[in-house]
């Protein structure tokens, strides 16, 4: 029994590998469960069986994307000592996370309305429940810079609302067509902004 579990996730690993690949190429829209057995090499039947249909893999890539973003980023600010380094990191892995998933950021933004209610609800929580951690983390973070004397007097929603709502902007910006765009850069002028703004000190450029 231990061995088919085993085998079954093994299984399943292997085609939300290759479905987010497909969404990459194709988008979701375009891409079939046909191109999926053939990408996989598993038949039709061994596919459904543990997928029953193409709506609840695309969940289920989603929910494991999330949660690959949500560590890496979490492990960018736990590299950090001060606070000011911790909200630095964790713009820059925010927009380096977005340059790395734009196909999947753009089945988000422009295709997901497409699909039954049920399913749009499901995937907008994954990506809800990411943001909102994000914004609590970044205003956690930004409280402990004030208190630790690091920025100026600020209120910490406002700061952490500022940095995700330039962040959502440029990003939208990005994935509307100005594909010439550097997010990494954007990161930079969004910090310095930010600097400005809270009258922090000049961090080394990492």
């Amino acid at each position: 029994m231990a061995r088919r579990k085993i085998s079954l996730e093994k299984r399943r690993e292997k085609i939300l590998t290759a479905a987010e690949a497909l969404v990459a190429e194709k988008g979701f829209s375009s891409f079939t469960m046909e191109d999926l057995s053939r990408e996989t090499g598993l038949g039709m039947r061994s596919l459904y069986s543990i997928f029953p249909r193409k709506e609840s893999i695309l969940k289920a890539v989603v929910e494991r994307k999330v949660g690959e973003i949500r560590k890496f980023i979490m492990g960018q600010i736990g590299g950090e000592e001060t606070a000011s380094g911790k909200v630095r990191a964790l713009i820059f892995a925010i927009l380096q996370m977005r340059e790395m998933n734009r196909e999947m950021l753009r089945f988000y933004v422009f295709e997901r309305h497409l699909f039954e209610w049920d399913i749009q609800s499901e995937l907008g929580e994954e990506f809800h429940s990411l943001y909102r951690d994000l914004l609590f983390t970044l205003k956690d973070l930004i409280q402990d810079g004030v208190r630790r004397g690091e920025f100026s007097p600020i209120d910490p929603r406002l700061g952490a609302a500022l940095i995700m709502g330039s962040i959502n902007t440029l990003t939208y910006l990005w994935l509307y067509g100005d594909e010439e765009r550097n997010l990494m850069e954007d990161g930079k002028a969004l910090w310095d902004l930010f600097l400005r703004l809270t009258g922090g000190g000049e961090e080394e450029e990492k």
